[in-house]
């Protein structure tokens, strides 16, 4: 499949960009990268000294959400989603800035696109793997996601 054509797939399941309160943010699921602290320390460093410019659509996370706790969206803005605290959603990349927003931001606030959580897996690794700020993975990053999808007997996932 052509990025472009999982780029359509998955534009039938997105549900809006928000502002998600940090701690109802999941980075600990499965996730394509090893969480380094030294990263997460960069960039504190980086949000000191340049600023924590959230509006760049670059720096905006992607995240599943269930669409029954969605409320009627207005989205000529981005709205902040006030979920309860033990509304997790599962975050597919930017964990890195998202704890190291949480070690600097008063708000604690952090802008995401929300997909519906019946979004194909197929189209999840896709999002997950793939992000114009990504790192490039280290051959320890490799090897887990090959040994992932063996696990989860998925072999179709292991070619894209």
């Amino acid at each position: 499949m052509s990025s472009s054509d999982s780029w359509t797939a998955s534009q039938r399941f997105y549900r809006g960009r928000a502002k998600v309160r940090l701690n109802n943010l999941d980075v600990t699921g499965v996730s394509a990268r090893t969480t380094r602290e030294e990263h997460i320390q960069v960039l504190v460093e980086k949000f000191q000294s340049e600023g924590c410019i959230r509006l760049n659509p670059d720096n905006f996370i992607k995240a599943l959400v269930c669409d029954n706790i969605l409320p009627n969206r207005d989205d000529s803005e981005i709205q902040t989603l006030d979920l309860p605290d033990d509304i997790k959603l599962t975050v597919f990349h930017g964990k890195h800035r998202v704890l190291a927003a949480d070690r600097f931001l008063w708000d604690k606030l952090w802008i995401a696109d929300l997909y519906s959580e019946s979004l194909p897996r197929e189209f999840q690794v896709i999002i997950r793997e793939e992000h114009p700020n990504a790192q490039p993975f280290c051959d320890g990053d490799i090897y887990q996601n090959i040994r992932m999808y063996q696990e989860l007997g998925d072999v179709k996932l292991l070619s894209t």
